[in-house]
């Protein structure tokens, strides 16, 4: 199978065509396979490109993390999906619309001397607990304590695509990182898992943030985590309405308008055109 790799900001995802002629669990198994670091390709992501069936989309996007699991969302992979429609000729700079699990989202797609820069609107942000889903009795997470590995820890649960949980550090220590990322991202009062978001902010306009994701690890970006750390301050007064996000491979421009839609600013960049051998069963 031929297959397109990308990265969003570091995070890195490959990008082929779907077929019908497949059942999900193939699929699954297929992309686990080829996403392996050592054994595979390599990849943090990968993306389907599926008819929408409607006119008004310009295309369908079917996300898998790395271990196969599907994924509603990722903020990172949907420029790089967007730029690859681009690339094949499916859509041309400016808006258009891609279908998601997680819904349409609306691109704006430029080109310029330092290549694609593409704008996302990402939603609004969910607190509503069933909806992310979080176990919380008061119906929402909000700087709530959560007991792990005998300590407690602060932390803010939302949805901004998929579940994401955001936890203040004064310094991103990649040891404690590694050690609470997949604690808190099994944890039992998140029953679907949960993508764990370390933030550190460096100003009213400015943070940096680390993420462990559910399904893939440690990643050097994730986009829809970047813009739920951004909106986790937004909505406790720390923050100004737009800001820049500093992840491990990057920069992202993340803000909010006045209807409290989140708009994410970021690159996609092309990285190699690859055949795989490993066959769908």
């Amino acid at each position: 199978m031929k297959w397109t790799k990308w990265h969003g900001a570091g995070n890195d995802f490959l990008i082929g065509d779907w077929s019908e002629l497949y059942e999900e669990s193939a699929w699954q198994t297929l992309i686990a396979k080829i996403s392996h670091r050592h054994f595979g390709v390599g990849a943090d992501g990968v993306m389907l490109v599926a008819p929408s069936q409607n006119l008004e989309y310009a295309a369908r996007m079917l996300y898998y993390n790395s271990d196969g699991s599907r994924a509603a969302m990722c903020g990172n992979g949907i420029r790089c999906f967007s730029a690859h429609l681009h690339r094949l000729g499916m859509v041309k700079e400016g808006g258009f619309k891609i279908l998601t699990d997680d819904g349409p989202k609306d691109v704006l797609l430029t080109v310029g001397e330092e290549g694609y820069k593409i704008r996302i609107s990402m939603g609004a942000a969910v607190f509503a607990a069933d909806q992310i889903p979080v176990v919380a009795e008061k119906g929402y997470m909000l700087d709530e304590e959560i007991e792990v590995a005998g300590s407690r820890i602060k932390a803010t649960a939302l949805r901004v695509g998929v579940p994401h949980l955001v936890i203040e550090m004064d310094e991103l220590l990649e040891t404690e990182i590694r050690r609470l990322g997949p604690l808190l991202e099994n944890h039992p009062l998140f029953p679907q898992k949960i993508n764990v978001n370390f933030v550190k902010q460096t100003s009213a306009s400015a943070l940096e943030v680390v993420t462990w994701e559910r399904g893939a690890g440690l990643t050097l970006a994730c986009g829809t985590g970047a813009c739920a750390s951004f909106y986790a301050l937004l909505h406790a007064g720390r923050l100004e309405r737009s800001a820049a996000v500093t992840v491990p491979g990057g920069v992202l421009e993340i803000s909010a308008n006045d209807t409290e839609e989140i708009l994410m600013t970021g690159p996609a960049v092309a990285v190699a055109e690859v055949e795989t051998f490993e066959a769908i069963k």
